[in-house]
């Protein structure tokens, strides 16, 4: 199947021949889909992106024109729209070094690392940056310590900058699964798989690929693989759940299907043990 590419002069999209599946995730646990709902349609201003914040979610919205962080809940209720003043075509989004009251993306049409307020407006800051495969860029990690940058063409490899946009060189993270040949979405977590430490969180922008949890620790090691339905990301952040009560740190993505693009919210820190319910609906009451 032929890749698909949202671009800011993209007005009206024609996905055909797609088949959208919900099947549940081959692990039970890890991997598993807690919530969903829908972002955009393939007309302006659509889902491009999402940051995890302390309370809302922040979904990046692109245009022909001017650019959008839309604001949700976590249970996908809609809040407002910000402005995005300056921005080209914003991709991905993470956390800030300057904190929870700020996001971080990459500029596919400005091969830049924008940051900004949460609440949108202009740039507080932003530093050019280069995709490590040469492909477009796709999306990018805040680590605590570093931007690591991803085109659609990565496959573990990452630029890594400095908060003031330095570039300290390419990191490529060990156990980055063969089958997974693309970068759809990627975001760093300090708490994955029931354990605490440091990994990635990241899924292919190729239908039918895998998506993968790594430590990045050292030299990397693969922790997991999972499915998600079709077709792939289109950015992710690692926060809250929606279900606090019953759920640790979850992967929020935005997620390429057949006929819209859509938020999932997946747990990545629930058993790997292979429990199989009689019925969908037990799924997630056998958990925590």
């Amino acid at each position: 199947m032929a890749s698909i590419y949202l671009t800011k002069t993209a007005t009206k999209w024609v996905v055909a021949g797609m088949a959208f599946c919900l099947a549940a995730s081959a692990a039970w646990g890890v991997g598993s889909i807690i919530s969903s709902f829908r972002l955009s349609g393939y007309t302006d201003p659509y889902a491009n992106g999402i940051y995890a914040g302390p309370q809302f979610l922040s979904v990046l919205f692109c245009t022909s024109g001017s650019d959008y962080v839309y604001r949700y809940q976590p249970n996908g209720k809609f809040v407002r729209s910000y402005a995005l003043n300056a921005s080209g075509t914003p991709r991905g989004g993470d956390a800030a070094h300057l904190g929870n009251g700020y996001l971080s993306f990459v500029d596919r049409e400005r091969s830049r690392v924008y940051i900004y307020r949460a609440r949108g407006g202009n740039p507080v800051a932003s530093f050019a940056v280069t995709a490590p495969r040469g492909g477009q860029l796709q999306d990018l990690m805040w680590t605590g310590t570093y931007y690591e940058v991803a085109d659609h063409l990565s496959n573990g490899r990452f630029n890594r900058y400095t908060s003031n946009g330095s570039f300290v060189g390419a990191v490529t993270y060990n156990g980055w699964p063969s089958a997974m040949t693309s970068t759809g979405a990627v975001t760093y977590t300090n708490s994955a798989a029931g354990q605490s430490g440091a990994y990635l969180v990241a899924s292919s922008r190729t239908n039918g690929q895998p998506s993968c949890i790594l430590t990045t620790t050292g030299s990397g090691s693969l922790v997991n693989t999972f499915s998600m339905p079709s077709y792939f990301a289109s950015g992710s952040s690692c926060g809250r759940s929606s279900k606090p009560a019953r759920y640790g740190t979850v992967y929020w993505a935005t997620w390429i299907t057949a006929s819209a693009i859509w938020c999932y919210e997946v747990d990545v820190e629930g058993t790997t043990t292979a429990v199989r319910p009689t019925t969908l609906g037990q799924i997630k009451t056998l958990y925590r």
